[in-house]
């Protein structure tokens, strides 16, 4: 009896420390999958603030402005990115002064590799540049113009926009509208000149 007591002791206590009890269990999304932001902005001119988009009511760019960006690269993931291509997307109009990494031949891109970025480590950049060339047109108007930055690899990519104005500079009178005032000025300085004539020699 006392043998038949002991095995069934055993046996409960062996139900009870069960290997499916004692052991973990793990449940969830994998924490150390890698994690890349990125952030564009233009620096407002004559003030130091960085805005994610430059609205009309901010500031209109005009010929000749200097204009700023700037660009935050940050790992929020728990493990380290490697190989990370940076591209930069440069808007028309635009004569740089300073930038990083390469610029493409056709002037459009800027391209540069981040080898390493550890978890929480940010890369800064910045690009400076002249408004060029803007196209002239009969009367003043505003063109929106934005910049497009991507930073990617074989596991993780993300992008980001920043938008502002620029006024298309009106043109002057030219041609045949500036022609035909000067013809017109003409005519009716010779008109007057023979009326004054006529009435020199008629004597009235």
């Amino acid at each position: 009896m006392k043998t038949k007591t002991i095995i069934a002791l055993l046996l409960a206590i062996g139900v009870f420390y069960t290997p499916s009890n004692v052991m973990a269990q793990y449940y969830g999304n994998d924490s150390s999958a890698p994690i890349i932001v990125v952030d564009k902005k233009i620096k407002l001119p004559n003030k130091d603030i960085l805005l994610d988009n430059v609205s009309k009511s901010d500031y209109v760019f005009k010929e000749g402005d200097q204009i700023e960006f700037s660009i935050v690269i940050d790992n929020r993931g728990s493990s380290t990115i490697y190989d990370l291509n940076v591209v930069d997307r440069l808007p028309a109009y635009l004569k740089l002064q300073y930038f990083f990494g390469k610029v493409t031949s056709d002037k459009t891109n800027i391209e540069t590799v981040i080898p390493v970025l550890k978890p929480g480590e940010k890369k800064n950049y910045y690009i400076i540049a002249i408004v060029r060339d803007l196209p002239k047109t009969s009367y003043s108007q505003l063109m929106k113009l934005t910049n497009n930055v991507c930073a990617k690899n074989v596991t993780v990519s993300d992008c980001d926009d920043a938008s502002y104005f620029v006024e298309k500079p009106s043109m002057p009178v030219t041609g045949s509208s500036a022609g035909l005032i000067l013809n017109s000025a003409f005519i009716l300085s010779l008109t007057s000149g023979a009326l004054v004539l006529r009435k020199l020699i008629r004597g009235y």
